[in-house]
């Protein structure tokens, strides 16, 4: 809020008309317009209140407050304690060159009266608590988010349960692929190992088959060295044998070559099947794996299940039992345990019931008093009319009678008694 001042010639007007109310900080503004003699001035505003709460050394509160270029400053917090008045002047001073104070403006004080707040302090103030139906409300409003919270997650753990068991198929799939590929390197590995086996027998063989013709060859030579000497003439066959024995000495070391080359080939066979071999156990060590992480993916899914289901039991039981779900105490509930969803609807709707029949019997009630009113009513008029009938019966007999007889003025009387009686008994 902004206090509105305006300052002509030396006469400060206060415009505002809102009121000034205690105890506010920081907030309260205020706002001084002036003619054009104040240009030039350095404007600084006087607050001054006498009588506060604050004042303790008997000294009034008071504050000189410098104004800005659009003429506003804050109301010092200090003045504004408590209900009561502060004071409020201004002033303008023109400083020359030399420092020394050339012109000074003043005007009249303004009084400012402040307001009783309605600020309480020094007390702690309650805390407003629910009533028994809204925190009812609130707690069916919670237990039905949780049960949608649980039906979601019992359908994902169901879904998971169900993704679970396809890997499970998934992964047995792939043991029993894995397995079958395992009998198939181990069947290859047992025929080549098979192989190498009959590769080594028949390198030995070739190799027997080289030393026996070695041997052949030794004797051959030995025959023609013998023939050589015991005869010229055996020279010839002589030379035939040894270029024989060359020939078979050439055969023996080629099939040796041959013999080593297959013991090579054998040793590289069995390293293939010792390493197939390997492989087979690696697959078979895979398969084992792969079939216990699917025992133990089918183990959690069915673990996951089960925890859903327990939680949709809670939640089915927090929302439709008929006895406390978890046996608590509830001092608020009608049993003094707490109470499902529906129990507390149906106690709701009981309640209305029974609201609803107490108005209906009130209803009932003031339908029946309207009725005996109207009765009484109807015997009233029925009752005046008697009395009215009688009247003129009487008045009748006392115009037209002349001289009546003493039978004639009893007649008279017992239609007036007789009357009267009619109307006590209605009465």
């Amino acid at each position: 809020m902004i206090l509105k001042f305006y300052v002509k010639y030396q006469t400060l007007y206060l415009l505002s008309r809102d009121p000034v109310i205690a105890d506010s900080s920081g907030y309260l503004q205020a706002n001084f317009q002036f003619t054009d003699d104040w240009a030039g001035t350095d404007k600084t505003v006087q607050f001054k209140r006498t009588v506060s709460p604050k004042i303790t050394d008997g000294k009034p509160l008071f504050y000189d407050i410098a104004v800005d270029s659009d003429g506003n400053c804050t109301v010092p917090w200090e003045v504004l304690v408590g209900e009561g008045t502060f004071n409020v002047n201004v002033y303008g001073q023109k400083t020359g060159t030399d420092g020394t104070t050339v012109k000074t403006i003043t005007v009249n004080s303004v009084d400012v009266p402040v307001g009783e707040s309605g600020l309480t302090t020094g007390e702690t103030p309650l805390v407003s608590t629910k009533s028994k139906y809204e925190s009812m409300y609130e707690a069916i409003v919670k237990t039905e988010t949780n049960v949608e919270t649980i039906q979601k997650a019992v359908t994902t753990s169901e879904q998971n349960a169900k993704t679970s068991e396809t890997n499970a198929a998934a992964s047995e799939t792939a043991a029993k692929a894995s397995e079958t590929a395992a009998k198939a390197s181990q069947t290859a590995a047992k025929t080549s190992e098979t192989n190498s086996v009959n590769s080594a027998t028949a390198s030995a063989n070739s190799a027997k088959a080289s030393a026996t013709s070695a041997g052949n060859a030794a004797k051959s030579a030995t025959a023609s060295a013998n023939s050589a000497t015991a005869s010229a003439n055996s020279a010839k066959a002589a030379s035939t044998s040894e270029a024989n024995a060359k020939s078979s000495q050439t055969a023996a070391a080629t099939s040796a070559t041959n013999s080593a080359n297959s013991a090579t080939a054998s040793a590289s066979s069995a390293t293939a099947s010792a390493n197939s071999a390997s492989a087979a156990k690696t697959s078979e060590n895979n398969a084992a794996a792969s079939k216990s992480a699917a025992a133990t993916s089918a183990t959690n899914a069915a673990n996951s299940a089960s925890t859903a289901t327990t939680q949709a039991n809670t939640a089915k039981a927090w929302a439709t039992s008929t006895e406390s779900p978890d046996g608590a105490t509830d001092t608020d509930s009608s049993t003094g345990k707490t109470q499902s969803s529906k129990s507390w609807a149906l106690y709701s709707k009981d309640r209305a019931t029974a609201s609803a029949s107490s108005a209906s019997a009130a209803k009932t009630s003031e339908t029946n008093a309207a009725a005996s009113a109207k009765a009484a009513g109807d015997e009233k008029s029925a009752t005046d009319e008697i009395y009215y009938k009688t009247k003129i019966i009487y008045g009748h007999i006392f115009s037209n009678i002349v001289g009546p007889s003493a039978a004639a003025m009893t007649a008279s009387r017992i239609l007036v008694c007789a009357g009267a009686a009619a109307m006590a008994e209605r009465g």
